[in-house]
């Protein structure tokens, strides 16, 4: 029965970007749950609903324009608690209900029915294609090599080690 499945090419595909993302999901939620900033992922979710209702209004691509929104809405949240000293999960219910605000004004003053909504909204696995994949994939190794891989090499000590210190020892981390 399986193997039947595994005969479409799109259902392969559907399989290969589900391991894709399950390996970039599992090291961004680890440092989210370490720094205890769980409603992120919620908030900055939210706050792409602002971009695809400010999209649609404007004529421009609306995942563009979620994206900009997901960048904006984190420095937003970053800053807030930075340089307002406002409590993380406060700024982060702040940008929520700022970005699904902005999207639902957009939406309702866009013209005419907004058709791919729903698409956008919960999007479908299976619709993904060999481009998308290659390009997951390409993010992936550009973070894990350059942003992520550095990352933990500077922070880690401090993120879940306390005391405790840390060496790199050739690709490995070894906690001393």
């Amino acid at each position: 029965m399986f193997s039947e499945l595994l005969t479409y090419p799109f259902f392969k595909l559907a399989l290969i970007g589900v391991a894709i993302i399950s390996v970039a999901a599992a090291i961004i939620g680890s440092y989210i749950i370490t720094r205890r900033m769980v409603a992120i992922c919620g908030g900055v979710t939210h706050a792409c609903f602002g971009g695809l209702g400010l999209g649609y209004y404007l004529g421009i691509s609306p995942v563009l324009m979620a994206g900009v929104f997901a960048v904006g809405s984190s420095l937003c949240v970053d800053w807030l608690s930075a340089r307002l000293r406002v409590r993380q999960d406060s700024a982060i219910a702040v940008i929520w209900a700022l970005g699904m605000a902005i999207g639902v004004l957009f939406v309702f003053l866009s013209p005419g029915y907004v058709p791919e909504l729903n698409s956008f909204l919960f999007g479908n696995i299976l619709t993904i294609n060999t481009n998308s994949t290659i390009s997951t994939t390409s993010g992936n190794r550009l973070n894990s090599r350059y942003g992520l891989s550095k990352f933990i090499s500077y922070f880690l000590s401090e993120l879940c080690l306390g005391n405790r210190s840390i060496a790199k020892s050739g690709s490995n981390f070894v906690i001393i």
